[in-house]
């Protein structure tokens, strides 16, 4: 079994006490579509980085939510990377301008930037952490080249995987280094 790392800095989080909202987990059913991947609530400032949570391949960079006139989502877009795992979908961000399909990415190499997915006034106060701004990832078998939808009435995506326990314990472990090293880093920032 290969470990991911954590795709965003803790100090981005809106929360630390648990990884995400019940509404933001995989598989929540919402009004139409059951969620197929995890919301990570970001605070809202444009340069939240996304790093990727394993070594790949870009496989595809797709538009995400949206389109730009749509009255609930903003445009956003996904980058598919496939590596040891299977692919990882990194959504609702906008790729740094190099990124492009064929590049060959190390782990914890930043590929995009956080972007909101829901326009003002639309914050849900009622959802635990919740914030216009979030990562959401999904997980697929390996040869995906698209993210899929999964509605009520569909069968379950075959390609589509729960990233839950892969970002849960790659989450923890960067809790443990964070609390570990943030007091050395933050005293050699200090004396500089």
């Amino acid at each position: 079994m290969s470990h991911w790392r954590f795709p965003l800095g803790l100090e981005d989080l809106t929360n630390t006490e648990r990884l995400t909202s019940p509404q933001g987990e995989f598989g929540y059913k919402r009004s139409y579509y059951f969620h197929q991947g995890i919301d990570l609530y970001v605070e809202g400032k444009p340069d939240v980085k996304v790093h990727t949570v394993e070594s790949g391949t870009v496989v595809a960079i797709e538009d995400f939510t949206g389109p730009p006139d749509h009255p609930h989502w903003l445009y956003t877009q996904a980058v598919l990377v496939e590596g040891k795992s299977g692919v990882v979908c990194y959504g609702e961000i906008e790729p740094l301008p190099g990124i492009k399909v064929g590049d060959e990415i190390m782990a914890s190499t930043h590929i995009a930037h956080v972007r909101p997915v829901i326009p003002e006034g639309l914050e849900r106060p009622d959802i635990f952490g919740h914030s216009r701004w979030m990562l959401h990832l999904e997980w697929y078998t390996h040869g995906a080249r698209e993210s899929v939808s999964w509605h009520h009435d569909d069968e379950y995506p075959l390609n589509l995987r729960n990233p839950s326990n892969m970002l849960q314990e790659s989450w923890e472990c960067e809790k443990v280094l964070y609390e570990k090293f943030e007091p050395i880093i933050a005293n050699i920032v200090k004396s500089d």
